[in-house]
């Protein structure tokens, strides 16, 4: 069943089916803007298991390697943190957010910087 699969980006095949939705999400969501809160809860799920990730490097990796289109919803989720009305998500937001943004003139992964600059997230 479909809930047996493993859907955590924190274990390989979690993360070959992350990355798989995220492909598929980037080619349907842009000719359907109106469903992007619909996949909210898919994007909450993602960026709680990168907190998971030891190192801010292996979360940037990880975020690196999903469709520009995703890496841009997924920052404008974080960006919103105040927004969050809970306290332990929305903690985990501002650090990731504010990591970003603090590591954003070093950042080796172009991706995410030039979905930061799509977004409007400042250097």
């Amino acid at each position: 069943t479909i809930d047996s699969l493993p859907t955590t980006p924190t274990t390989k095949p979690g993360f070959m089916i992350t990355l798989k939705f995220h492909h598929i999400l980037s080619q349907l969501l842009p000719l359907s803007p109106q469903h992007i809160p619909k996949i909210i809860p898919f994007l909450d799920e993602f960026l709680q298991a990168l907190a998971l990730f030891p190192t801010p490097s292996a979360q940037y990796h990880a975020l690196n390697h999903l469709p520009d289109f995703s890496i841009q919803l997924l920052l404008k989720r974080l960006s919103l943190y105040q927004k969050i009305p809970i306290l332990q998500i929305q903690t985990i937001y501002s650090k990731l957010y504010h990591q970003i943004k603090d590591d954003l003139p070093t950042l080796t992964y172009d991706k995410i910087k030039k979905a930061c600059i799509k977004i409007g997230m400042s250097l």
